[in-house]
């Protein structure tokens, strides 16, 4: 048995590395959050309607990668468990979730996209129309995401502190974890 697979530090290090892990994903989605409320589109000329659109499927497929299965060695959050006692906050994530799966996951069929090819015949010639309507999503939705990224924070920074606890006791020394979130570097 390797040393280090007794060694306490090197165990808190280990299972709050995934967890930090998962607080950059949220981090990413907060910045997109931040970004889509300071340039709400009012002139698509000037930030095309796309650049929203893109900034929201980073947002939502951030925030959801959290609750995905991982390659990588990343815990899974259950949501069961993160959204425990708050039913309101768990509906916004189920949402959530069924926007992932809709948007990027399975299907690749984006909901806030609709295009349709329109053919118009005229005496002479068809005249082809491509149309593409694009919905943005709503400042409420924006509100319920910020409250169920935020919630999910606090359940992840609360594990690590969890972990923290355990590690004070095993090697009998305070332990200090600064705000999770950390420095950007």
């Amino acid at each position: 048995m390797a040393e280090s697979e007794n060694d306490p530090i090197e165990i808190f290090r280990e299972r709050t590395l995934g967890y930090a892990r998962l607080i950059m994903r949220l981090r990413r989605a907060c910045l997109c959050l931040v970004w889509l409320r300071a340039n709400t589109p009012v002139d698509s000329r000037v930030i095309p309607v796309e650049v929203f659109l893109a900034a929201y499927d980073a947002l939502i497929i951030s925030y959801a990668s959290c609750f995905a299965k991982s390659t990588e060695g990343l815990p899974k959050l259950e949501a069961k468990h993160v959204f425990k006692n708050k039913p309101e906050l768990l509906e916004i994530h189920e949402r959530a979730k069924l926007t992932r799966d809709s948007l990027v996951a399975h299907n690749g069929k984006n909901m806030a996209v609709v295009a349709d090819v329109r053919v118009l015949p005229k005496d002479d010639f068809l005249k082809v129309e491509f149309c593409t309507r694009l919905t943005l999503p709503s400042r409420n939705e924006l509100s319920d995401l910020d409250q169920v990224i935020k919630h999910t924070y606090e359940h992840i920074d609360k594990k690590i502190k969890d972990f923290g606890k355990i590690l004070q006791n095993d090697i009998g020394k305070k332990v200090e974890i600064s705000d999770s979130l950390g420095e950007v570097s």
